[in-house]
C-alpha cells in the first residue's frame, strides 16, 4: 500500500491507495493458460518452479498472449520461461533469438529450450549439434513425444537409420497413428 497525505477541508488528512496484485483466481487463470500455450504447442512447461514466471503480474500479462514480442520484450525482470517465450516470439518474427535463448537456457533441465535451440541448429544444417540438444531435452522429459520425432528425422538425416527408426517408434507410441510419424517410417 501507497500512503500519502491530502488537502481535505482546510488541513492534511492521509489517504490510502491500493496497489494489489492480481486475485488468486486471476494468476490460477493465467498460469492456466500458459500451460495450455505449451499443450497447444506441443511442448514440455519448464519442469523447474524457479524457473517459470513467478511474479503475478507479470503471469497474468503474460499469459494474455504468450507470443506477443513488445509485451515480452517489455517485462522488465525476466525468468528463463519469460526469455524462453520471447527467443520463440524472435524466431517466429524472423529475429536473432540469441540473448533469449541462451538465458532460458540457464534453466537446468528446461526441455523446450532446448528443442527450439536444436530447430535453429537443424536449419542451420548442424546435424549433430541438433542431435546433442534434442538428446538434452530428451534426457530432461523422456516422453515428449515431439522431441522424439525431431530426434528421429535428424538421425535418418545422419544416416542413423537404427536410432532414427528407435526415435520415430517412440513418437509414434506417444501420438498413436500420427500421419507425420507414420508416413516417415512407411
Amino acid at each position: 500500500l501507497a500512503v500519502g497525505l491530502a488537502l481535505a477541508a482546510g488541513g492534511y488528512a492521509p489517504w490510502v491507495v491500493a496497489t494489489q496484485g492480481p486475485s488468486a483466481v486471476e494468476t490460477a487463470n493465467a498460469l492456466a493458460r500458459l500451460n495450455q500455450f505449451y499443450v497447444a504447442n506441443k511442448e514440455p512447461p519448464p519442469s523447474s518452479g524457479r524457473c517459470r514466471v513467478t511474479d503475478s503480474r507479470t503471469l497474468v500479462e503474460v499469459a494474455k498472449a504468450p507470443g506477443a514480442l513488445a509485451t515480452l520484450q517489455a517485462v522488465q525482470k525476466k525468468s528463463p520461461e519469460i526469455w524462453y517465450l520471447l527467443a520463440r516470439a524472435q524466431v517466429e518474427a524472423g529475429q536473432a533469438p540469441d540473448e533469449a535463448l541462451a538465458h532460458a537456457l540457464e534453466c537446468e533441465g528446461f526441455a523446450a529450450a532446448h528443442g527450439l535451440k536444436a530447430k535453429l541448429l537443424g536449419k542451420a544444417d548442424q546435424k549433430d549439434e541438433a542431435a546433442a540438444e534434442l538428446q538434452k531435452a530428451l534426457d530432461t522429459d523422456t516422453d515428449w513425444a515431439r522431441a522424439h520425432y525431431n530426434l528421429g528425422l535428424v538421425e535418418l538425416s545422419r544416416g542413423g537409420l537404427d536410432a532414427g527408426i528407435a526415435h520415430l517408434t517412440s513418437y509414434l507410441t506417444e501420438e498413436p497413428g500420427d500421419g507425420d510419424g507414420c508416413m516417415v517410417l512407411g
